[in-house]
Formats: C-alpha cells, sequence, structure tokens
C-alpha cells in the first residue's frame, strides 16, 4: 500500500484509487498463490507464489475493462509492491524453515550446511524491486514493467530454484522452474505485443498528423 500510494501521482490515480488497487492486489493475489498450490497438489492450505504472479494481471485486465482504467498503468504500479510482498514473505519462509535450500556439505563437526535458498530469493526480489523503481523513471518502458518484472523474476527463480530442496517435476526440474520458464516466456510475449502495439499507434500519430 505505501509503495502504491507514493507513485499514485506519477501513475494518475487519487489516494482512493491506489488504497481501492492495492487491497485487490493482496486479497486477489493471495486467492491466486491458493489456486496455483491446489492446480500442483490437488489440496488446499498452501501458497505458490508464481500464482500471484501469473493470474493476477488477467483479474487486473478484467478489473480494468469493468472499471475503464488504464490497465498498463495499473500493472506497471503493482509490479514493484507485489514483489515487495514476495520478498517479505520470504522472512516467514526463512521461519517457518521452508523452501530450504539443498544440503550442500557438512561442516569439520558434522554440521550440514544448507544453501541460504529463502536469504537469496528475498535479496534477489529486493534487488528487482529496486530495478523496476529505476526504469520506471523512462517513459520507454511505461506499460511495459509487469512483464519486465516477470522476466527478471522468472530468471531469478530459475536459477535459485536449482539449489533449493524440490522435488523433480518433469525433466528433473522442479515445479518452481517451469513456472518459472513460463513467467519468461509470457513477460518476452507482453513486451512484444506492447512494442508492437505503441509502434502502430505511433504510425497511425504520424499518419493524422501528415493527413
Amino acid at each position: 500500500m505505501v509503495i502504491n500510494a507514493c507513485r499514485a501521482k506519477k501513475y494518475g490515480f487519487s489516494i482512493i484509487a491506489v488504497t481501492l488497487i492495492s487491497f485487490l492486489e493482496v486479497v486477489v493475489g493471495f486467492l491466486c498463490t491458493q489456486i496455483l498450490f491446489f492446480v500442483e497438489n490437488g489440496e488446499w492450505g498452501g501458497t505458490s507464489f508464481f500464482g500471484a504472479v501469473l493470474l493476477l494481471p488477467l483479474l487486473v485486465m478484467l478489473f480494468s475493462k469493468m472499471k475503464c482504467v488504464s490497465f498498463a498503468k495499473i500493472t506497471d504500479l503493482i509490479a514493484p509492491s507485489g514483489l515487495a510482498m514476495y520478498a517479505v514473505n520470504k522472512l516467514n519462509c526463512y521461519v517457518a524453515g521452508c523452501c530450504a535450500g539443498k544440503l550442500m556439505r557438512f561442516t569439520e563437526y558434522g554440521v550440514p550446511v544448507y544453501f541460504p535458498s529463502q536469504i537469496c530469493e528475498l535479496s534477489t526480489t529486493l534487488v528487482i524491486v529496486l530495478i523496476l523503481f529505476v526504469i520506471e523513471r523512462f517513459k520507454i518502458f511505461n506499460g511495459k514493467i509487469y512483464p519486465i518484472a516477470l522476466v527478471l523474476y522468472g530468471i531469478s527463480r530459475f536459477v535459485l530454484n536449482l539449489y533449493r530442496d524440490s522435488k523433480p517435476f518433469v525433466l528433473g526440474l522442479p515445479i518452481g522452474n517451469i513456472w518459472a520458464l513460463i513467467s519468461v516466456l509470457v513477460g518476452v510475449l507482453w513486451i512484444f505485443i506492447s512494442h508492437r502495439n505503441f509502434s502502430i499507434n505511433t504510425k497511425n500519430f504520424d499518419k493524422i498528423n501528415e493527413g
């Protein structure tokens, strides 16, 4: 909420609108994590963050059409805050001991040393959030913040998932790696479509001016 409120003016949203968007981001995003966990495991009671990453834009698209609000502006707004929430959630994972890393070695005293998966995911996600804050200052990235987040987050999760203690799903890769690849693919396609639409609109605008 705070991250979105601080950037409300930049995207032309009122505080009331940002409050509503932030509320929907949290509630709907949480539901999406539950849905994807059910898809993965066939039961309720857990969370899969890629559910929020991949499903939330679809619901935002529906909301934007109902309220006649720019889909691009909403997704640009919520991309950093969504990843920031995930980073904070990694602290809960660390405390709970879930999402643990693989066993790397034993010390000379026989103490197991595990890869610090939760801390690495938290750190890399915060770095991505900072990158998004920087690039959103440039107009060339308007409407592309969320897909860029998908690409960067997908790449980081794919690499770090290789060091997480997860069961193989297909081709020896955990399910998280599959979602990470899908995240990158969706992000790249989204950027391509956004850039193509921008180019078409620019050409049409130039033709109107010439006429």
